[in-house]
Parts: C-alpha cells; structure tokens; sequence
C-alpha cells in the first residue's frame, strides 16, 4: 500500500509575521504617531494570530484524517 500523499497548506498561512513598525531614526515621537505605530502593530498581530490559527488547524484536520484513515483500516 503506497503512503498517504499529504495535502500541503496553503503558502500564505506559512508565511512569516510581519515585524513591527520601525521607529523613526531620532527617536522623537508625538502621540499620534506612537497611536498609529500601536494600532499597525495591533493589527498585523492579530492578522499573523489568524493566520497561524488557521495553519494549526489545517494541520490537526489534515493528520485527523490521515488517523482516522488508518484506524478504520
């Protein structure tokens, strides 16, 4: 019996996380930036939190299969 061929995820939830936001070189900030560095920030973390949520399941649904496959046979 050949191995099972096993379903790749797709490349976009495997994907590094962007990194954060680079501040700006002399390190003199208002407010409004600082807010707006924070919700860009905010934003990609829960976006690579998604993503690699997503890729975790694929994962546990694609080797769920594979056990269930064996077990029944």
């Amino acid at each position: 019996m050949p191995p099972p061929v096993l379903a790749q995820p797709d490349s976009k939830l495997a994907a590094a996380c962007p990194r954060p936001v680079r501040l700006t070189p002399d390190g003199i900030l208002t407010q409004r930036t600082v807010e707006r560095l924070w919700i860009s920030d905010r934003k990609a973390l829960i976006d690579c939190g998604s993503s690699k949520k997503a890729l975790l399941d694929f994962y546990h649904d694609r080797d769920a299969a594979i056990l269930g496959g064996k077990a029944s046979q």
